[in-house]
């Protein structure tokens, strides 16, 4: 095949320039890249052979669910993941940046059912198929289900993580409310002591008032009597 042939070209040019951890890196890349247009393309060719229109978005979404996915090669200088170890494309690339170091791995294209019951959530592969294994697998091992998935929202019956539900916004909203919250209580507050200040001070005036008042009679009355 054709692309086989130049992804292997492109991966020993790439490891000859770079050097062998990062080539394998850009090389498992682009191998990813290429592979994803791949499919894409030869899946649209037989629906318009039928005639039927579908737009790429939604063959992408379930090609890139079953490319996911690497498996962890051997010749890395991390010891964060086991050589063999099927692991998610993204958290890699994140591990990788994280350690500054590069993680070798292989680009694997998995089948639907694999690649979706091998991700992070249980209760995403329970909805799927084989429940019963899925469960006791998870209970096994003590999984933790952080919930940060769609599916897994939705089966729980929470707020999905999209649209106005996404974390991001709804944490800045809150913290938007919040400051008006703590303004407007400042601004009671504020308002609450400007009128004991001005209630004090009008009383401090009054009573300042009543006592120059008070003192300047008397002064007059002790120098009339003084002078009498």
């Amino acid at each position: 095949m054709n692309l086989e042939k130049r992804i292997e070209g492109w991966n020993e040019c790439i490891t000859r320039i770079l050097g062998i951890p990062w080539g394998f890196v850009i090389g498992a890349e682009l191998t990813i890249v290429q592979s994803r247009l791949s499919l894409v393309n030869k899946i649209q060719k037989v629906y318009r052979s039928q005639g039927v229109q579908i737009h790429n978005r939604h063959i992408e979404i379930i090609v890139r669910q079953i490319t996911s996915k690497v498996l962890v090669s051997e010749d890395g200088m991390s010891n964060v993941f086991l050589p063999g170890e099927l692991i998610g494309l993204l958290r890699a690339e994140r591990t990788g940046r994280a350690l500054e170091e590069a993680i070798c791995y292989r680009a694997v294209l998995l089948g639907i059912t694999r690649a979706s019951l091998n991700t992070q959530s249980f209760i995403s592969e329970v909805s799927f198929q084989e429940t019963a294994r899925v469960l006791a697998k998870a209970a096994l091992r003590g999984r933790i289900d952080w919930l940060k998935g769609l599916k897994e929202n939705v089966v729980l019956g929470g707020m999905i993580p999209a649209g106005t539900g996404f974390k991001g916004l709804v944490h800045r909203s809150r913290q938007h409310n919040n400051i008006l919250l703590e303004t407007k209580k400042k601004n009671f507050f504020g308002g609450e002591m400007r009128d004991i200040f001005f209630h004090h001070r009008e009383l401090f005036d009054s009573c300042i008032s009543n006592n120059l008042h008070d003192t300047s009679g008397r002064s007059f009355i002790g120098i009339e009597f003084n002078d009498s």
